[in-house]
């Protein structure tokens, strides 16, 4: 089953749909070796689409922070973000970190 699709790929830009519904320790080091295929040089804006994902724990979350973290001073942007993991994410208040798109 494919848990990950690019949509997507430019030299400064990249976008990436998590197509499975739960964002956890099962699929987070699959993500990682995802994102790690589609990083460059040069990478400046990631956005990260959710709209799918129904669940996400501490994994999920320390996948996303890592991206940021590998990033630096670029932008990570999360979409689609509802439900469980909307609360998950202002519980954190992890908005002051990743900018939220519908």
């Amino acid at each position: 089953m494919k848990l990950f699709d690019h949509l997507i790929e430019e030299k400064a830009q990249l976008e990436v749909k998590v197509l499975a519904s739960r964002f956890d320790a099962s699929v987070c080091d699959d993500f990682r070796d995802y994102m790690d295929g589609l990083w460059s040089p040069g990478l400046e804006k990631i956005t990260l689409d959710l709209s799918t994902v129904q669940f996400i724990d501490s994994s999920g979350v320390g996948a996303l922070i890592g991206v940021q973290k590998r990033l630096g001073r670029g932008s990570v942007s999360l979409r689609g973000v509802t439900g469980h993991v909307a609360n998950v994410i202002k519980l954190l208040r992890l908005q002051r970190e990743f900018a939220l798109i519908d």
